[in-house]
């Protein structure tokens, strides 16, 4: 990577060096102000990047001054992705509204000389409390989490995005929060979860993980409203004591030679309430507090592994005779031919992937790199049913086709219940479609921080691969590559959550303001689209 660090002071000279390399008359310049994006004051010391968009990765920065103002010189054409960081303050994205939302590619043409960008920083927010027992008591040691909840037509689980621990006096503090919706929970160590009692016929109590604003029941919990820069004190949690229980069992499929693992994960979870054990044949968990989970075992001997997954519903009694078969993963191979001229001329890095036919299964991820023969071999694979995936594509590329023994399976999927499959055919053609869109408000203006969403027609939502989102830039155009043959419906989101992408359920609910196009092999299409409003 070129990297390229100028100061408000030095960029001058930066740009005097550039110019003997490139012509001075095609070089650009882009210069603003930074601002505290409640109080509007100036922000002095806030670094800013110019960071390539492009393959060829390129980097300019600067410094603002006293006043809060910046200025980059000799800078080449070229598209940009422009952020701020200081201190105290939420990274910021040119256009971007805050996490997940858009970021507006920056562009500049040869000689531009762009003006008055503002930057407006928002502070982080805070959020602190305690983790007290039943008695009121501190209790250390505690993993604190902040979860953000997914929508509620969205699929899967939620992912805990802000993490804290609880030092000596039972106190945390989670910081660098966006300004969002998340729930709050804390899950203590595995030492204070059991306490036993003496009778062997009284159940063990023990903590349960709690969740804001006071309950062990994960359906309860009630997510909290964080404002942008906003300061929550006393946002305590009590651990709970409640019943628990002990399950036990053997595991069956093990050759005995490699490190065993059994987990039981806790669903739905939007906490870290998994619990690891390592295991012989026998396995015995303790402190389970009722509820639903997945059990799950593995075992890794260099190279392979063998896996088993078994939901389970845990109540008031314990649960004796579990009865575990692991089952050894496989290997996956075949060759990857491309059809049309790669413009670099030389072998694309693309990489194979396995993604489950039914996407609330968690399976481990398996994937490997293309060869320059076009050879591939994907190892640990579990048995199941999956789709193709590739990744690092070339921007004109798409997936045309997947064949197992002689059957064309792009649509219905790979059945690998039944073993390892060592011949298929993968074909990637180099003419797919193209789409150059442009975005405008009912002014007629380009608002900035829209996300583009390109989404299969209702039929083919399944699958994943022809699935693409991007940015607009500065004059609200936008580009998409590489589009398989099909229909497909456009969207300009001005607020967009990522984890959701790719999810028909999420894109439901604005399914009906979508723009519809068609895509032919070689076609080049055009849009005009009204951004979606944060709300709508």
């Amino acid at each position: 990577m070129i990297q390229r660090f100028v100061s408000v002071i030095l960029c001058q000279a930066a740009w005097g060096q550039q110019a003997q390399t490139t012509g001075v008359e095609t070089l650009c310049s882009v210069e603003g102000r930074a601002r505290h994006a409640i109080t509007g004051e100036p922000l002095r010391k806030v670094q800013l990047t110019l960071s390539s968009a492009e393959e060829e990765e390129q980097e300019y920065g600067a410094t603002t001054d006293a006043a809060g103002k910046f200025l980059f010189a000799g800078v080449e054409p070229g598209r940009y992705r422009f952020y701020s960081d200081k201190i105290g303050f939420l990274r910021r994205h040119y256009g971007g509204r805050g996490a997940g939302y858009g970021r507006t590619v920056l562009k500049l043409e040869p000689a531009q000389k762009m003006k008055d960008v503002d930057f407006n920083l928002v502070p982080q927010a805070v959020i602190t409390g305690k983790v007290i027992d039943e008695d009121g008591d501190p209790v250390p040691d505690v993993a604190v989490t902040l979860t953000r909840p997914r929508p509620p037509e969205g699929r899967g689980k939620a992912t805990p995005s802000y993490h804290a621990q609880s030092n000596d006096m039972g106190e945390f503090q989670v910081t660098a929060l966006e300004a969002g919706r998340y729930y709050l929970s804390a899950t203590p160590h595995e030492s204070l979860r059991l306490r036993r009692r003496r009778s062997g016929r009284v159940p063990a109590e023990g903590y349960a993980t709690a969740y804001y604003p006071g309950t062990s029941d994960p359906s309860a919990a009630v997510p909290i409203d964080i404002p942008a820069g906003a300061e929550l004190r006393g946002m305590d949690l009590r651990l709970v004591k409640r019943p628990v229980v002990r399950i036990r069992g053997k595991v069956e499929g093990s050759s005995g030679n490699g490190p065993r693992m059994i987990s039981l994960v806790p669903k739905p979870m939007i906490a870290n309430g998994t619990m690891h054990h390592s295991f012989n044949d026998e396995f015995e968990i303790t402190g389970v507090a009722p509820g639903s989970y997945d059990l799950i075992a593995q075992e890794i001997e260099g190279e392979t592994r063998a896996w088993v997954r078994q939901p389970i519903e845990i109540g008031a009694s314990n649960i004796e005779g579990i009865s575990l078969r692991m089952v050894p993963t496989i290997q996956v191979s075949g060759r990857l031919r491309i059809e049309g001229t790669v413009p670099s001329g030389k072998p694309p890095g693309i990489r194979v992937g396995l993604v489950p036919v039914e996407e609330e299964v968690d399976l481990p991820r398996a994937s490997a790199d293309v060869k320059d023969t076009g050879v591939f071999t994907i190892t640990n694979v579990v048995p199941n049913r999956y789709r193709l995936s590739l990744f690092s594509l070339p921007e004109s590329a798409y997936l045309k086709s997947v064949r197992s023994g002689g059957q064309e399976t792009l649509d219905s999927g790979l059945d690998l219940t039944g073993g390892a499959d060592a011949g298929l055919e993968v074909i990637v053609s180099m003419n797919g479609g193209q789409i150059d869109g442009v975005v405008h408000n009912s002014r007629g203006e380009p608002p900035l921080g829209i996300t583009v969403l390109l989404v299969p027609d209702s039929r083919r939502r399944y699958r994943q691969d022809l699935y693409q989102m991007t940015d607009t830039d500065q004059n609200g155009a936008f580009t998409f590559r590489g589009i398989a043959p099909g229909d497909y419906k456009l969207f300009a989101l001005e607020e967009f959550d990522p984890m959701s992408f790719r999810d028909s359920g999420y894109i439901k609910t604005f399914e009906g303001k979508g723009t519809l196009v068609s895509v032919q092999e070689r076609s080049r299409e055009s849009a005009q689209l009204t951004p979606i409003v944060a709300g709508q």
